[in-house]
């Protein structure tokens, strides 16, 4: 989420670089950041990140961790921080807020095995660590480096759908969030965080 100050251009700084699209109003603000003086605003309407399906974000029955730092406004009941969801009930995955408690549900192609796993309370207009993590079929949810949930998924994560940041795409789109997201990051094959811990 570096950059210029307006800019609607988003590296991926990742060893395996994927192109992202800004939608909307989703671009580049100096005005915060978690780290490195920049991080992306999201308008709570409009605005989200995208990126076409790719395997890295097939995780199966796999270990993987998914993991921001999101400066949140409040506003939408569900707004979503990753999304990958198929149209209809095929949705594969969405870690988003429910209210102002984290929330991640998982479900295998085709609409079976829905999965959902909510806790803690991420307070607005502040900026916190947030992650989920799958450690064989242990899924676990933080806050602020604090174990706020957990619970049981051996879900199949796979879709054919993009991969969004700040929206989830399930052709007509929906859970806008608002505030800004900073050093957004997917590990497949790797549960990160296990346990409580400083982020």
């Amino acid at each position: 989420m570096d950059g210029t100050d307006g800019s609607t251009t988003f590296v991926d700084s990742s060893a395996r670089p994927k192109a992202f699209t800004a939608i909307g109003g989703a671009k580049i603000s100096t005005a915060r950041s978690g780290f490195g003086g920049a991080s992306i605003l999201l308008d709570g309407s409009s605005g989200y990140l995208t990126t076409p399906s790719h395997v890295d974000f097939d995780f199966g029955a796999g270990n993987f961790t998914m993991e921001a730092w999101i400066y949140y406004a409040g506003g939408a009941t569900y707004p979503v921080i990753f999304g990958r969801q198929e149209p209809g009930t095929g949705m594969a995955m969405q870690f988003r807020m429910v209210g102002s408690a984290l929330n991640l549900t998982l479900r295998d192609p085709g609409g079976s095995s829905l999965v959902s796993f909510t806790g803690g309370s991420v307070p607005t207009n502040v900026w916190t660590h947030v992650a989920c993590s799958r450690q064989d079929t242990t899924v676990r949810l933080f806050s602020a480096g604090s174990l706020v949930a957990s619970g049981v998924s051996s879900n199949n994560i796979a879709a054919v759908r993009p991969l969004t940041l700040g929206a989830v795409d399930d052709t007509t789109l929906s859970g806008f969030f608002a505030g800004y997201i900073d050093e957004a990051r997917i590990t497949k094959g790797v549960a990160r965080y296990t346990a409580n811990f400083t982020p």
